[in-house]
């Protein structure tokens, strides 16, 4: 018999969540680069490389050129925010 696999949720420790929400809520660059995460949650380059920007490409805040969707405009927006994250979820 198969195992069921279960969903797998995209993981990021909350203070670099709100660290990188806060950054955009002043201004979104417009490409999100590796060193750009790196300044912003005073880490390592390559660890954003393969930790965060990978999960913002998986939860829709930016696109597979680093580019900023739509969403990360919404996602900074405390009226739209709670929305977001509800589509993130589902």
């Amino acid at each position: 018999m198969a195992k069921e696999k279960k969903a797998a949720f995209p993981l990021m420790p909350t203070n670099q969540w709100w660290a990188l929400r806060s950054r955009f809520q002043k201004t979104i660059p417009g490409v999100v680069t590796s060193s750009y995460v790196a300044s912003v949650l005073e880490m390592q380059d390559r660890s954003a490389r393969n930790n965060i920007i990978p999960y913002l490409k998986q939860v829709g805040i930016i696109d597979d050129d680093n580019k900023p969707k739509e969403r990360a405009k919404q996602w900074r927006d405390d009226q739209h925010y709670p929305k977001v994250c509800k589509e993130i979820i589902n």
